[in-house]
């Protein structure tokens, strides 16, 4: 089966897909061609996509508080240092050296931002699923920094026990990212009738089989471990 663009009898343009069957007829061979107008499945696949895109979108909107709070660290941090390098210019007698490491934390707290956006930016992307082979650890390891802040008002700690020699994972990163977020939401929702000293959620990644890697998905659990 394979994927064309067909044209219908009044000349209007459709996304189809074409199939090729061997017959035979009176003794002689043939090749009969089937095209399927597939319009209304890529439709229904167009709106799974644009529902999946809201949900990610409204997930960040109920998220805005902390994440602001998340991003503010880093940028207050770039105020203050900027401030003080422009007292230490200002000054007599310049300490280069201070000025120096003034420089470099003022760079350091503009990845942290920079960081933060992108893992935004990377939950809430509109597109087409891209399948690849992909990182989990690292993956996951990005959504449990998008919800740090998130974790801190809640006063909840995440325990991650992540294995470093996990194979990499085909999937769409997009909607990976969807459901570990879902999951690890869903274990902080769980813990809000624990006291909040005992509010723990672990997260576990190992290795299956050589070709494997399993999670048996994020677990809330009372007390310290």
């Amino acid at each position: 089966m394979h994927s064309l663009n067909a044209m219908r009898k009044d000349r209007s343009a459709f996304p189809g897909e074409i199939r090729f069957l061997r017959a035979s007829f009176n003794g002689s061979g043939a090749i009969l061609v089937f095209i399927e107008d597939r319009t209304d499945h890529y439709a229904l696949l167009r709106n799974q996509q644009d529902l999946a895109h809201v949900t990610r979108v409204s997930t960040m909107g109920e998220l805005a508080g902390s994440l602001a709070h998340e991003l503010n660290q880093p940028l207050t941090a770039i105020l203050s240092n900027v401030q003080a390098a422009l007292r230490f210019v200002s000054a007599d007698a310049i300490d280069v050296a201070e000025v120096g490491e003034i420089q470099d934390d003022v760079v350091q707290d503009d990845y942290r931002a920079s960081e933060i956006i992108r893992r935004i930016r990377a939950v809430v992307r509109k597109g087409d699923a891209e399948f690849a082979l992909l990182d989990l650890a690292s993956m996951i390891h990005d959504v449990v920094l998008l919800l740090h802040s998130d974790a801190i008002l809640r006063q909840i700690r995440v325990a991650t026990d992540i294995r470093d020699d996990l194979p990499a994972v085909y999937a769409d990163k997009v909607q990976l990212r969807q459901v570990t977020l879902n999951l690890l939401l869903n274990a902080f929702d769980a813990m809000r009738a624990v006291s909040p000293g005992e509010r723990v959620v672990s997260l576990t990644l190992s290795r299956e089989r050589d070709d494997m890697a399993r999670s048996p998905g994020a677990t809330a659990a009372t007390g310290s471990r």
